[in-house]
């Protein structure tokens, strides 16, 4: 279970960083004419909901 798990996490957090890097360009280039602290605010929500449907697609999928 615990190996399991580890495996999980790794995947999880493996596919988080794959999708913020695959939206980095994309989101400097939309956000361009934005000042630093509401492009700053708005990485961090967009990073926060990739985590959580991340997250939540993993625990709907039994390993």
């Amino acid at each position: 279970m615990a190996r399991r798990l580890v495996t999980s996490n790794e995947a999880k957090q493996r596919l988080i960083d794959q999708v913020n890097e695959h939206i980095q360009s994309s989101f400097a280039s939309r956000t361009a004419g934005w000042s630093s602290t509401n492009r700053e605010t708005a990485r961090t929500v967009v990073k926060t909901l990739i985590e959580k449907l991340v997250n939540d697609a993993f625990d709907r999928v039994e390993l």
